[in-house]
């Protein structure tokens, strides 16, 4: 069944409504009386199944002279308000009739909606005239124009004559009287001069009234006769097909003809056209810069700044900038306010001449002096800035303003920026949104792009998406990359709106075709997570390798990553993964030089080396990676490649913390939790690590937040409280934590089958500990004491973490063989005498405290030498007190 398409009524100020609320809402009387007139507000309402209103439409009449209180009750609309009681049905329908006459000849929707301006023949034509009206649309028609009414503009539709009662040429300028496509009775057309000025003249007038054949034809008898005007003016006719059909060879044998009489207005076109390229015509930038370094010569003021452009950026020529320099002078010298914006620019930045912001400044004020928004827009970003001249706020503002009056849009996004971040002013989002508008509803992009961020991010204004939706659209379609991509990522997470790949693949499929490597890595990640797409490693891999020829750092870092831990597409490879985060690196990615640090401080796709790992985090660090800062404090902590430094930790896990880095968090915690670097603070290492279980998912600071509730370090005892946290890192896969919670069912809850049922839910996750307490098995010296005054079994989590740590790394150390034989020999003895003391079990929670939970920290994490360097220090304490 084919779906009935409902059509919507226009209300006032355009707005199309397709509900009864909308309709009162925007509710216009002379819409609505139009509407009823010609049937179509009860076809709307029967359409839409507004049953009651419909049946009361139906039954009013046309001549009631109630008829418009009749309207405004039906859809109880308030009938005080004003509902021009002076409309007469009559006279809209009359009007309905000529708009469906009018729709004959034109559907452009402007001229339909002036119709009230529309003579369909001499009689109207002179009411209009009598109204005072100063714009006037001709229908189909013959008319004679009544040249003593001046400043009128007379626009044809359909086929329209207009008669002109003269004999000789008027001059319609000076009448202030202006045509739009519409011909000359024959009498006036007739009208010419044998003089070539003449016929030029009203070629040119023809023109202007857009008969562009008679203006052709006049155009072609003036340049017959030689004028080099009316040739330069034929080509262009030729060019864009007015009054004739294309044709650049045409349009280039009159050019080159009006330039053998040495025009340089024509040698500068043949430049143009040259530089430009036309339909099947290639650009030639060669040839293109020598017509236009003629017409230079020839005195062509557009020429002398097009020359000295071409020698600035080596266009067609070998770059000069001495050249260039010359040429723009000959071209300011002529009042050119372009170029000597152009000269500020050179000198300002210094382009291959000594920078001079004297000579910059100097350029700008005499464009400013010829009223030149630009050069009072670069003046002001040069006062906010403090280049070249004393930082003065109010200046800037003052030169944004001045620039702004002349129109300039890139001055409203500037003053739009510093309301916004309060530069030199008190901070005013409402304001600087007022200016972002402005300058997006003035055709500026970044404005457009600013209004769409406005809108997303509700600065200064509400937050709506559709709003923001529909200004990156308007950006998007000047090929803005950043809109494209901010719209591609709106559908592709269902920013306020419905989820859309397909949608998102479009958008990102288009800056890709406009370069850019940012939506080729977004499209690489659709790829690779199967976004709306067949997931594919290898498509993801090919986006991101085109995105590293073009520079992009972040598709040096997917790669880095893909080649460190390897997929279905690639082996894992360090080496290759080394080599892709050093490229990234190597173009100051604060990321990628914190990633180096890390491969050179783990030995990943490198030679271990301490001090190339501390230069790259440090050198990351300085530029803002918050993970180098981290990974700093770690270095001084744990005394890797370095003495141990705990004030040079703190100072480095304060500054991640500054940046919100719940990991230097919780480092930061553990500090205070072990009494390094500060003395034992239980509430401190509460707070720090709530810190970084709130702020990230950081799930082994919430397992020690529901461990410190569990024995009440720091705090009361709180099970309930115990049980939360234990399960908030539960449900972030952490099997520590169900290994706790287990113990703390069966240790303070005494509920032995909820400890179960947690113990086997580790055991099952591969946790070896959750193993080991479903166990029980006994054990001996001081790591197997410990876990089993915890009841844990032998071969529990802790244990064969230390025991993997002993056999696969610590005997493979110069020293570890000698150590492991000297433990073997003295834990024993040492285990022993803790047993026979009564409050053995006291003195092995002591020492997982102080001790041994740190070590198995530092094993999760892969830290092998801080877990020996604790591991020694506890034996030799034990030994020192116990034997």
């Amino acid at each position: 069944m084919v779906k009935k398409i409902k059509f919507a009524l226009e209300m006032k100020n355009g707005e199309l409504v397709r509900d009864i609320e909308s309709l009162r809402e925007y509710f216009d009387i002379e819409k609505v009386v139009a509407a009823f007139l010609d049937g179509k507000l009860l076809i709307w309402l029967e359409d839409r199944y507004y049953d009651e209103e419909a049946e009361a439409v139906g039954k009013l009449d046309k001549n009631d002279i109630n008829l418009n209180h009749k309207l405004c009750r039906i859809f109880d609309v308030d009938d005080s308000i004003d509902t021009k009681e002076d409309i007469d049905p009559e006279v809209i329908e009359i009007r309905n009739k000529k708009l469906l006459k009018l729709k004959q000849y034109t559907a452009d929707e402007k001229i339909l909606n002036d119709i009230d301006y529309v003579a369909f023949n001499q009689e109207e034509l002179a009411d209009l005239l009598d109204e005072g009206i100063d714009k006037i649309y001709l229908c189909q028609n013959k008319f004679v124009i009544p040249l003593r009414q001046k400043n009128k503009k007379y626009i044809g539709v359909g086929k329209v004559e207009v008669i002109i009662k003269s004999k000789t040429k008027l001059n319609f300028n000076e009448l202030g009287i202006k045509f739009s496509n519409i011909t000359f009775d024959k009498e006036y057309t007739k009208i010419d001069n044998i003089s070539s000025d003449d016929i030029l003249s009203q070629a040119i007038e023809a023109e202007n009234c857009e008969s562009y054949k008679i203006a052709f034809d006049l155009y072609l008898k003036a340049a017959n006769l030689n004028n080099t005007i009316a040739m330069n003016k034929l080509s262009e006719m030729y060019l864009e097909g007015k009054g004739v059909e294309k044709n650049y060879k045409e349009a280039l044998k009159w050019l080159n003809k009006s330039s053998e009489y040495n025009d340089n207005e024509a040698m500068y076109i043949l430049g143009c056209i040259y530089g430009e390229g036309y339909d099947n015509l290639e650009n030639n930038n060669e040839l293109a810069f020598r017509w236009y370094k003629k017409s230079a010569e020839n005195g062509n003021v557009n020429g002398m700044f097009d020359t000295g452009y071409a020698y600035s950026k080596g266009i067609g020529v070998e770059k000069d900038i001495e050249k260039a320099i010359y040429w723009y002078e000959q071209a300011a010298d002529k009042e050119d306010s372009i170029a000597m914006n152009c000269l500020a620019h050179i000198y300002r930045l210094g382009e291959d001449v000594p920078q001079n912001y004297e000579k910059a400044i100097e350029w700008y004020q005499k464009a400013i002096k010829l009223d030149d928004d630009i050069a009072m827009n670069s003046i002001a970003n040069m006062y906010r800035d403090g280049e070249g001249i004393k930082q003065d706020y109010e200046k800037a503002i003052k030169w944004y303003r001045k620039a702004i009056d002349l129109g300039n849009t890139d001055a409203m996004n500037n003053l739009a920026y510093i309301f916004e971040t309060g530069t030199g002013i008190e901070k005013n989002l409402n304001k600087a949104f007022e200016w972002y508008k402005k300058s997006a509803e003035n055709g500026n992009v970044d404005g457009m792009l600013s209004i769409g961020h406005a809108y997303y991010s509700g600065m200064g204004v509400d937050k709506n998406i559709e709003k923001a939706i529909y200004w990156y659209e308007e950006a998007a379609n000047e090929n803005n990359i950043t809109a494209i991509n901010n719209l591609a990522y709106i559908y592709r997470y269902g920013e306020s709106v419905k989820i859309d790949y397909d949608e998102a693949i479009r958008l990102y499929q288009k800056a890709i075709e406009l370069g850019d490597s940012d939506a080729m890595v977004q499209m690489g990640e659709m790829f690779e997570k199967g976004e709306g797409v067949e997931k594919s490693n290898s498509t993801a891999f090919r986006y991101y390798k085109k995105a590293t020829d073009l520079n992009n750092v972040e598709a040096m870092i997917k790669l880095g990553c893909i080649y460190r831990d390897g997929n279905k597409y690639i082996n894992p490879n360090a080496e290759e993964a080394f080599k892709w985060i050093k490229k990234a690196a190597d173009l100051d990615n604060k990321e990628a030089i914190g990633f180096l640090g890390f491969m050179y401080d783990e030995g990943e796709g490198v030679k271990q080396n301490y001090n190339e790992a501390l230069k790259y985090y440090e050198k990351a660090a300085d530029l803002g990676d918050d993970f180098s800062m981290y990974r700093l404090g770690n270095i001084y902590k744990y005394g890797q490649g370095v003495i141990q430094n705990y004030p040079k930790a703190i100072e480095w896990y304060q500054k991640a913390i500054e940046k919100d880095y719940p990991d230097a968090m919780f480092e930061i915690a553990n500090m205070y939790d072990e009494g390094k670097g500060f003395p034992i603070n239980k509430q401190q290492a509460l707070y720090w690590y709530e810190k970084a279980a709130n702020l990230g998912d950081n799930s082994a600071a919430m397992n020690n937040i529901g461990y410190m509730y569990h024995y009440g370090e720091g705090i009361q005892q709180n099970s309930n409280q115990a049980i939360y946290w234990y399960k908030k890192a539960i449900d972030l896969g952490n099997t520590t934590a169900m290994c706790n919670l287990g113990q703390l069912y069966e240790e303070v809850i005494k509920n032995l089958e909820e400890a179960k049922k947690w113990y086997k839910k580790a055991a099952d996750a591969g946790n070896e500990n959750g193993k080991e307490l479903l166990k029980r098995t006994e054990g001996c010296f001081i790591t197997t004491a410990v876990c089993d005054s915890f009841n844990k079994p032998d071969d529990c989590y802790e244990l064969t973490m230390f025991r993997n740590f002993r056999d696969n790394w610590l005997l493979k150390q110069i020293d570890g063989r000698e150590l492991v034989e000297e433990y073997y020999v003295i834990a024993p003895k040492i285990v022993e005498k803790i047993n026979s003391i009564e409050n053995a079990k006291e003195i092995y929670k002591g020492i997982w405290d102080n001790y041994l939970k740190t070590c198995l920290y530092y094993l999760e994490q892969k830290n092998t030498k801080s877990c020996k360097k604790i591991y020694v220090d506890m034996v030799n304490n034990l030994k020192n007190k116990y034997l």
